[in-house]
């Protein structure tokens, strides 16, 4: 499991993760920082808020075409579009 955390949000996500693993839950954290700007980290984004960003169609296109689970290789498939 990815857990993605509300950006200003990491270090309890962090301990929730921790929490997750030792109920043998295998999970790690994706960071959204590398395609936040300073205004979405003030404003506490989340997944949500970037899936809204783009279209549903383009990002499952993009998913199914592409096995990252890079967050910023995500994003710059989306800006490239020059949206």
């Amino acid at each position: 499991m990815v857990l993605f955390p509300d950006l200003g949000a990491e270090d309890s996500w962090t301990t929730k993760m921790l929490t997750l693993r030792k109920q043998g839950i295998d999970c790690a954290i994706s960071s959204l920082k590398g395609i936040a700007s300073e205004e979405d980290v003030a404003n506490g984004f989340d997944l949500a808020d970037y899936l809204l960003k783009w279209p549903v169609t383009e990002f499952q296109s993009w998913s199914q075409s592409d096995n990252s689970t890079d967050i910023a290789e995500w994003s710059e498939a989306f800006d490239s579009r020059g949206s």
